[in-house]
């Protein structure tokens, strides 16, 4: 499964859960995987070029509205 984490801390879970994303913030500290932006605002066109299956978001961390709506359309 390809995945995105717009999360800093669940892409560490991800990991260590054996599913290591295919992307995440620039806040997270993982120079192994591509960044897509902020968690505020993250670059919709890289996650979309990324064809991930799923994308981790937080109502706490993330616009969710906004993303969700700019992943969608």
């Amino acid at each position: 499964m390809r995945i995105v984490s717009l999360v800093p801390s669940f892409t560490e879970t991800l990991s260590a859960w054996d599913r290591t994303p295919i992307g995440c913030t620039k806040f997270c500290e993982r120079d192994d995987l591509e960044h897509v932006g902020g968690t505020k605002i993250p670059d919709i066109d890289h996650i979309v070029a990324l064809a991930p299956d799923r994308v981790v978001v937080d109502v706490e961390e993330n616009r969710r509205r906004r993303t969700a709506r700019r992943l969608t359309n």
